[in-house]
């Protein structure tokens, strides 16, 4: 037959274990297993590309701008001032070399405050049709983003938004 020990013996047992008031734990470094954590950075994208003029006909005066384009940038929350580049160009003419535009500006720096997130507007005049080609003649152009500063990531540059059309007839 066994014997089982009640609760206060166990209890007198530790009693008289030697302790010398220290408990000596091994601290052991925590390994986590899978992606690190990474610091969040806000972002920004082209929201939308806009042109007020989608078909132009000739002749046009070649000193006068023949459209606008809008393009509107969308930020996040930004905890310091930040900037990043704004570039509009020809990405396809139809038929090929039938059109050459100029950009004003192509390029263009854009500086984002801090604070809440929002949207930026920029304006682009596209002018100096040069048609070599039999009308009509379509020019699609794009919008990119590149160049962002420290504190803020390009996203969405997926070119199907950045998109605009002008067809000369």
């Amino acid at each position: 037959m066994t014997q089982m020990c009640k609760p206060a013996v166990i209890c007198l047992a530790f009693l008289f274990l030697p302790f010398d008031g220290t408990i000596n734990r091994e601290v052991r470094p925590v390994r986590r297993h899978g992606p690190q954590s990474v610091p969040y950075v806000p972002f920004v994208e082209i929201f939308q590309v806009s042109i007020d003029t989608t078909e132009i006909r000739l002749p046009v005066k070649e000193k006068e701008p023949i459209a606008t384009v809008t393009v509107t940038v969308f930020h996040q929350n930004l905890a310091s001032d930040q900037q990043v580049t704004l570039e509009v160009a020809t990405e396809m003419i139809d038929p090929a070399g039938g059109m050459s535009v100029v950009y004003d500006p192509q390029t263009q720096v854009i500086r984002l405050p801090r604070g809440a997130g929002g949207s930026y507007v920029a304006t682009v005049k596209v002018s100096q049709p040069h048609v070599q080609a039999k009308p009509p003649v379509r020019l699609v152009l794009l919008a990119t983003l590149s160049h962002p500063s420290a504190g803020i990531r390009i996203v969405n540059d997926d070119p199907v938004s950045h998109r605009a059309t002008i067809t000369v007839k």
